[in-house]
């Protein structure tokens, strides 16, 4: 790596005005950070997140997939608007070559979107680049300065400067994985809280953006994810949890009938986004994942938006707003046969609950019938 000469400034003289502000100087202060999304109504942009499942759930394949679409513009899960920024994924675990075929698989052997990949190797400044000596809290606004008194390695530190200098607008870094970054013990609310400074700091230092660290699972939220305490959902210390703004959980649910998919649930069991859906928010969206092949031979795997993931509803409550999610999708009519079945199998209800469900739907004007014995959503004047 090129010698880096970057001065770093002292902190500015303290002035009790950049911190403590009375509530409508606040607001106006505020207004240029107004919470936005990469990913619509699932990540929020300006904000520190993590993504945490067991081992083998795919969490790197849903985090490339979610980079690819972010870094191209494109809707991610052909359903969910993005805001188009520079992406980079910081890979730390896989083997280049193998990241490389992961990458071919979920985006295509043809992407050429504004996604930058730190390769693994242990010669990477960007492996454990965030040290576990105990730090002095940054008290200043010369973010520089902040980022090297929290600890990030020489190396690290320099490579910041550079890429912010190459791709100054970048919007999301994704950092897979948290165990592999840093030198911390995932178990120490010290070296966590020094972990967190170090990040903020990054965040800070790029203005606008969006860190998503990839952890693992606890054992007892894998075995039983819908009655876990999210505040036990991840391993290591309470800081962690304490320490970012969105958790997001992926766990592997029920096989489909279809050979070779499964299903995912990507849950927000701890934040503020909750994704709005047919009558009210859901808790996640549903994902089927599957293999398949190209016209050429080359193996994919696909991402399918299946639905909305409700928790802590009736069965008629999931039946009504899966009715809703289908005809919202559907941005037309569908014949009640297979409206009937499409909410039967993904809602997991019986065909009385849907019948019941619909029929309540009809009485509350939320849905009419058509002149063909056709539903569709009622259009709101």
């Amino acid at each position: 790596m090129e010698e880096n000469n970057e001065k770093i400034e002292e902190p500015k003289k303290f002035n009790v005005g950049n911190y403590i502000s009375k509530v409508d100087v606040f607001r106006e202060k505020m207004e240029k950070f107004k919470p936005d999304f990469l990913v619509d109504q699932v990540l929020p942009s300006n904000t520190v997140d993590m993504l945490a499942a067991e081992p083998k759930a795919k969490k790197s394949f849903l985090a490339i997939s979610m980079a690819g679409a972010i870094a191209s513009g494109k809707p991610w899960l052909d359903v969910f608007p993005t805001k188009r920024v520079p992406v980079l994924y910081l890979n730390l675990e896989i083997a280049p070559a193998y990241f490389m075929e992961m990458v071919n698989k979920t985006l295509g052997y043809d992407y050429s979107g504004d996604l930058y990949i730190a390769h693994n190797n242990f010669m990477n400044p960007f492996r454990f680049m965030i040290s576990t000596n105990k730090i002095s809290r940054n008290t200043g606004d010369e973010w520089i300065s902040g980022i090297r008194n929290n600890k990030i390695n020489d190396e690290a530190y320099k490579g910041i400067i550079q890429f912010k200098k190459e791709v100054p607008n970048l919007g999301l870094l994704i950092i897979d994985s948290f165990r592999r970054s840093t030198t911390a013990s995932e178990n120490s609310s010290d070296e966590v809280s020094s972990y967190f400074d170090a990040i903020n700091g990054i965040k800070a230092y790029y203005g606008n953006l969006t860190v998503l660290i990839i952890h693992h699972s606890t054992k007892e939220s894998s075995q039983s994810p819908r009655e876990s305490n999210p505040m036990k959902a991840v391993r290591g210390s309470g800081d962690i949890l304490a320490s970012i703004d969105n958790l997001y959980t992926l766990t592997p649910q029920r096989k489909s009938s279809a050979v070779g998919r499964e299903l995912l649930t990507l849950r927000t069991d701890y934040g503020r986004i909750k994704l709005k859906r047919g009558l009210g928010y859901a808790e996640g969206i549903d994902i089927s994942v599957y293999d398949y092949k190209e016209n050429d031979g080359k193996e994919r795997l696909g991402f399918h938006f299946v639905g909305a993931a409700y928790e802590g509803t009736s069965k008629t409550e999931k039946a009504k707003n899966k009715i809703l999610e289908l005809l919202e999708l559907e941005n037309g009519p569908i014949a009640y046969n297979v409206l009937i079945a499409s909410t039967k199998g993904s809602a997991g209800v019986s065909e009385g609950t849907c019948k019941t469900a619909l029929n309540n739907l009809l009485e509350v004007g939320k849905i009419m019938k058509n002149k063909k014995g056709d539903y569709e959503v009622v259009k709101e004047e």
